[in-house]
């Protein structure tokens, strides 16, 4: 195996250094790998990910091969892995043709809401995915970009393009941890389950899968967190409810 290591100059930060990386690579090939310092990968996951280019390549609307999958690998034993189509961004190992790098922007344009009207992808999304969304994208499109991996998905949006990813994860990331409070902070976040991969081979053909993994989706990637809201709802229902109880019958 030929290794290249690349030392630059000066410090461009995180989103430059793998987007300059990238294309540098694909400058002399047709398709890369990306994995990142704090990857776990399976086994099998350099294969797998090949063999899902190479499905990748023989559909229409596929633009992004990636590994991470919300369900880990606790029932893999039971059932075949199998590769399936998602609308969202995989960060965590992940693979991508030359041909759709080329239309990537790690700079989003003035003008990049108005690319999305043309988008049935964009306008399949429900309204709260949408606020989520073009508030991340507007957050990068302001800022000198501190990330890469919202561009990512305006570029699935804006080419109406989706992703191939596994049923089961051959890829995770290990220096992921909660900060939402103080009792989760640098801690494993619970819905990413325990760290396991499935180490074996995925079926050799793209699958149709139940909603399921698409609400999974939509929770992990998206924020489409609609559930939370009715909780939220109900919150203060009841405390409106108690605080009725609290100041007694009026006249």
């Amino acid at each position: 195996m030929k290794i290249s290591f690349k030392v630059h100059e000066k410090n461009l930060g995180l989103a430059k250094h793998l987007t300059t990386a990238i294309s540098e690579v694909l400058n002399e090939f047709d398709q890369i790998i990306v994995i990142e310092d704090d990857i776990i990968l399976s086994e099998n996951f350099i294969a797998n990910m090949l063999n899902g280019l190479y499905l990748a390549k023989n559909a229409n609307n596929i633009g992004v091969v990636g590994g991470f999958s919300a369900f880990s690998s606790r029932n893999s034993k039971f059932k075949r892995p199998k590769w399936r189509k998602s609308s969202n961004f995989p960060a965590w190992g992940w693979g991508i043709t030359r041909e759709c790098w080329s239309h990537y922007q790690l700079e989003l344009p003035p003008n990049y809401l108005e690319a999305l009207n043309h988008s049935r992808a964009w306008q399949s999304q429900s309204s709260y995915k949408k606020k989520v969304w073009t508030a991340r994208f507007t957050k990068v499109a302001n800022d000198n970009p501190f990330t890469w991996d919202y561009q990512m998905q305006y570029l699935l949006f804006r080419r109406d393009m989706m992703t191939l990813l596994p049923t089961n994860r051959i890829s995770d990331n290990e220096g992921f941890d909660s900060v939402s409070s103080s009792n989760t902070k640098d801690k494993r976040p619970r819905w990413m389950g325990e760290e396991r991969v499935f180490d074996g081979m995925l079926q050799g053909k793209i699958s149709r899968v139940s909603r399921l993994y698409q609400v999974r989706d939509a929770l992990t990637y998206g924020g489409d967190i609609r559930v939370v809201h009715i909780f939220s709802i109900l919150r203060k229902i009841r405390g409106s409810l108690r605080r009725k109880r609290l100041k007694g019958p009026t006249d």
